[in-house]
């Protein structure tokens, strides 16, 4: 039975509105509305004509609602369009339904995070309890005051699924969401920048932590600037630790900075912060190194952001390579058992081009003996 919910779904992962499909498909906006709602359910030549414009399987319109409850953080401007979140929050869901579907024949890591503030202290949380939070992150890996060498491992070594997906919009950086009993993350891979991606992953991972208890009705009326504002406190904390920081220069400047960019893994904006945060520089000096910063153009990319590849996911990667080599499976099962198809597989399991969608094995060639 086709199940309209997951029409809406796939159009929305595809960033498609109900006009462009109606026009891909030959059939009027009404009617795709009316799909939508339920009114009326798609005979089986317009179910085929969806899944060709959409790319899903047919029989992928037929499973039960995927759950969408939870509360999601967006990593974006405020300017962003509502298509770009949709489409966002469809590819998480996406991952979610395929990470759920693979975790029948593998065991993913437990749980390894400091415990969330409840609902009442993370409505009246302070800078010096973020601060303390994340210190405590650290201590749980066991990291010292030293830098993260990579730090999706490490977060998804702790039982937090992560993706990473093409999302088409220079606004929107990543989106996340507690399901299922565990933190899923998805960053956009549009910016392509080591550094940028890293914070992005400790922003993600802050919501996690600390807004794990909050209702969406508590996140607006806290504000969505303060939100994102606690976020990048405890991303700035887990990847630059103050007891690491000090006056080791006899003056804060941009060329200082970019040594230790390299050191610690993170932009020259987001240590100018940090310094700023710990008091090492006042107002005045953070103001003239942004206004340098602008000067050099920096806004528009920092020295070495080129130099290092972004970090990638390894978890579903390694999920889908010990099924192919050692549960059993093909790469068809993959695709049949998922009930998507090859390309988001490999987009959203971070595969290699090819791992699922490479060519089969052709058939034998036979010939008639005389």
């Amino acid at each position: 039975m086709f199940n309209p919910e997951r029409l809406v779904l796939a159009r929305n992962a595809r960033r498609m509105t109900q006009e462009a499909l109606a026009q891909e498909i030959d059939y009027s906006d009404s009617m795709i509305s009316r799909w939508e709602s339920g009114a009326n359910k798609p005979t089986y030549s317009a179910i085929s004509k969806i899944s060709k414009a959409l790319s899903m399987p047919e029989r992928w319109f037929s499973l039960r609602s995927i759950d969408e409850q939870g509360v999601y953080q967006f990593r974006s401007l405020t300017r962003t369009e509502a298509s770009a979140r949709d489409q966002a929050k469809a590819k998480l869901l996406y991952f979610r339904e395929i990470s759920e579907i693979l975790e029948q024949w593998v065991d993913y890591p437990a749980l390894n995070l400091v415990d969330s503030p409840n609902r009442i202290e993370a409505l009246n949380i302070t800078d010096e309890k973020i601060e303390k939070l994340a210190e405590e992150q650290r201590t749980l890996w066991g990291l010292g005051n030293r830098p993260i060498q990579n730090l999706t491992r490490l977060i998804e070594n702790s039982g937090v699924l992560i993706t990473s997906d093409w999302l088409n919009s220079s606004d929107m950086d990543g989106v996340s969401a507690w399901m299922a009993g565990r933190p899923y993350i998805l960053l956009a891979k549009d910016k392509d920048n080591y550094f940028r991606n890293r914070f992005d992953n400790a922003h993600e991972f802050a919501h996690g932590i600390l807004h794990k208890n909050l209702t969406s009705s508590d996140c607006k009326n806290i504000g969505y600037k303060e939100i994102e504002r606690q976020a990048n406190y405890f991303a700035g904390c887990l990847l630059m630790p103050s007891d690491a920081f000090s006056l080791n220069y006899k003056s804060v400047t941009l060329d200082n900075l970019v040594i230790e960019k390299r050191h610690w893994g993170t932009s020259v904006a987001s240590l100018i912060m940090r310094y700023s945060q710990l008091g090492l520089i006042d107002d005045n000096h953070k103001t003239r190194l942004f206004k340098n910063y602008s000067y050099r153009k920096w806004r528009y990319g920092e020295p070495y952001d080129d130099s290092v590849k972004p970090e990638t996911p390894e978890l579903m990667y390694n999920t889908v390579k010990i099924l192919l080599e050692e549960g059993g499976f093909r790469k068809e099962d993959i695709i049949d058992r998922t009930f998507y198809n090859a390309d988001d597989l490999e987009q959203l399991c971070c595969l290699p081009k090819g791992m699922l969608s490479g060519e089969q094995p052709t058939k034998p060639k036979l010939r008639l003996i005389n």
